[in-house]
């Protein structure tokens, strides 16, 4: 007789637990800034890469919490939803303790709490209804719509220069209006201040955009008052607080001390925004001029040399500490980079010890490390040296896939890469945040579909029905993901439907595949499970890093 055997059942806590009991190790100038007494004032703290700026951020707050310090009065603040929250998880393994309030928050998200608080206090003019934030994709419909209303005769009297016409209906030349008008929120510059520029510094355009752009917001102020733009965010957290004295005095009230990781990606109204805040005030600013990623989105580290005018006073100046270790870089590795780093201008006032010391191992000598070079005749032979790398480290030295990655240089090169990897055979994952939502393999399909369906109902009513659809090019099967045929996602065609579809076909552009079309079987369903290398795509990065192991900093 057979008896089925009991299961047993083992409750494990969460990886990386049993390591935030351990207390983690401060070299000398670390412990100098998390040991900061209150009182200090304004204190500006500068490292090379490695050296431990977020750690003394995520100490600094778990230190002030054993204290008995409210959570409450302490503010993180960092430049990204997503460094936000991997430092929010860092303190939360640190501090043993599940925090409730929103600890570390990005300065965007700070701004629209400051901005939220201010309108439920009345202080926000012609808003009536809490504020609401305009998403990328939302200003991006709402240009693409006023220029379908300026073709078609609507709205005020806006005339590109003929040079754009081909470029008028595109995505990218709507990104390119986004941007303009972020930096003119960033640098508070009106419609009529870039109309004037515009024949002096020979951009005949921004008269165009200049007149766009007084449209945009009248008709923005009219449909939908209480949103905001992205960019606009922060600097109008700012100037609410420079207007209302008695707000900004229960703010700072409230805040025992502010920390900002990596200053060096702020834009000029985050500086603003810090500065009204911070000034006098107990605050720790970690940051790296050489390191700048954020540029292509309004980061200014050449801010760092007035950071002492913002944010100092006679009886608190700015302190600037330095953080002299590498913990993180192996020798070589660090050679390499200071290699890159003297290319870079000097920040005065925030100048970074470029040669930061490298601990001893256990065997008396520091982890040298290495780096190579490698150039190569097309991306595919990039994809395969990359491949056979990691499939030796794994398989032979026994490396999991999770301590390795990969490093693009930008979106277009990620997916490219991804799908390389995959035919290789190697598993590999990237951040939901690096692909948008219209580029997931599992929308796309349903896209299409909707496109279809608005083409149907064009045409009926007699206007010009043709769309553009997102070619299905399969890459989701290619990494492995099911995905619903493409044929599947449309709905039972009708006469009004297939006549749709001829006139697209007609058209040159590109339509799913038929229903007997089903998509290919997801591949390396035989390889046991394991956790892939991450991809990511950083500014003025490589196309190509070697793999390294994690680091206590």
């Amino acid at each position: 007789m057979h008896t089925q055997r009991e299961v047993s059942w083992r409750v494990l806590p969460p990886r990386g637990v049993d390591e935030a009991q351990a207390p983690l190790e401060l070299d000398p100038a670390q412990e100098t800034v998390v040991g900061l007494a209150p009182g200090h004032g304004p204190v500006l703290v500068l490292g090379a890469p490695g050296t431990g700026r977020s750690t003394v951020t995520v100490e600094a707050v778990v230190r002030r919490i054993a204290a008995g310090t409210d959570p409450q009065r302490l503010l993180v603040l960092t430049p990204s939803r997503e460094s936000a929250a991997a430092l929010r998880d860092r303190v939360s393994r640190r501090a043993s303790a599940t925090i409730s309030t929103p600890l570390v928050r990005a300065w965007q998200a700070y701004a629209f709490d400051v901005l939220r608080r201010a309108q439920a206090q009345g202080l926000l003019p012609g808003i009536v209804t809490p504020p609401v934030l305009l998403s990328g994709p939302e200003q991006d419909a709402f240009l693409a719509e006023m220029m379908r209303g300026h073709e078609a005769g609507y709205g005020s009297s806006v005339v590109w220069p003929a040079e754009l016409d081909q470029a008028l209906g595109t995505r990218g030349f709507r990104g390119q209006l986004r941007e303009l008008f972020d930096r003119m929120n960033e640098y508070r510059v009106t419609p009529e201040q870039l109309a004037a520029w515009a024949e002096p510094l020979g951009h005949p355009e921004w008269r165009t955009a200049a007149a766009f752009r007084a449209e945009y917001q009248e008709i923005r102020a009219l449909r939908m008052p209480s949103a905001f733009d992205p960019s606009e965010l922060v600097d109008r957290a700012a100037k609410v607080l420079e207007e209302n004295p008695e707000f900004l005095a229960a703010e700072q009230q409230r805040l025992d001390v502010v920390l900002a990781d990596d200053l060096q990606e702020a834009t000029p109204s985050a500086h603003r925004l810090i500065g009204v805040l911070t000034r006098g005030r107990d605050a720790v600013f970690t940051a790296d001029p050489d390191t700048t990623v954020q540029g292509f989105r309004g980061a200014r580290p050449d801010l760092l040399r007035t950071l002492e005018e913002r944010v100092g006073t006679p009886s608190h100046p700015l302190q600037r500490l330095h953080l002299g270790t590498s913990h993180r870089m192996p020798r070589q590795v660090g050679l390499a980079w200071q290699r890159v780093a003297r290319a870079v201008s000097v920040v005065a006032g925030a100048r970074v010890q470029r040669a930061p010391e490298h601990p001893v191992g256990p065997d008396g000598e520091p982890h040298e490390g290495s780096v190579r070079v490698a150039v190569f005749d097309s991306p595919t032979a990039q994809a395969r040296w990359c491949a056979d790398r990691f499939l030796r480290l794994h398989v032979l030295e026994g490396v999991p896939y999770r301590e390795m990655a990969v490093i693009v240089r930008s979106g277009s090169q990620l997916s490219a890469l991804t799908r390389q990897l995959a035919a290789l055979g190697v598993p590999t994952t990237t951040s939901a945040a690096e692909t948008p939502l219209r580029d997931e393999p599992a929308v796309i399909p349903l896209l299409n579909a909707l496109r279809i369906l608005l083409a149907a109902q064009d045409r009926d009513s007699g206007r010009d029905g043709a769309a553009e659809l997102a070619p299905v090019d399969g890459e989701a099967s290619a990494s492995g993901a099911e995905v619903p045929a493409p044929g599947a996602a449309m709905p039972p065609s009708g006469d009004g439907l297939r006549a749709a579809a001829g006139e697209l076909s007609a058209t040159g552009d590109e339509l799913p595949p038929a229903h007997d079309q089903a998509p290919r079987p997801p591949t390396n369903l035989s390889r046991p499970p394991t956790t892939p290398p991450r991809t990511w795509t950083p500014r003025h990065a490589g196309p190509c890093s070697p793999p390294r192991r994690p680091s206590p900093c």
